[in-house]
């Protein structure tokens, strides 16, 4: 069984406003750290690769409209370029509950 998308909903939260968006990396970096990851056995994580996260994003149907290989916002007429992201959700910042 897949454990990416249960951990990534309970991870983070879809936004409407358009402006939010994460990173796969960060994403992964994330999942390396939980419980979940840290109770697979050594198999199992080696399935769980940041080129596996990043293919799940971009090819399951939950997903797909959410996620884009290249991102490029202007930041006050700054240009930047971020790689490989899932638009509209954000981490949940469980310090507010």
């Amino acid at each position: 069984a897949n454990l990416l998308p249960k951990w990534f909903n309970e991870s983070y939260e879809y936004v409407k406003d358009g402006s939010d968006f994460v990173q796969i990396k960060d994403v992964f970096e994330d999942f390396k750290e939980s419980d979940i990851y840290a109770n697979l056995s050594k198999q199992e994580k080696r399935k769980y690769t940041k080129a596996y996260v990043s293919n799940y994003f971009s090819t399951n149907a939950m997903y797909i409209k959410n996620f884009r290989e290249i991102y490029r916002p202007n930041d006050n007429g700054c240009r930047k370029k971020y790689r490989n992201v899932v638009m509209n959700y954000k981490a949940v910042d469980y310090e507010d509950e």
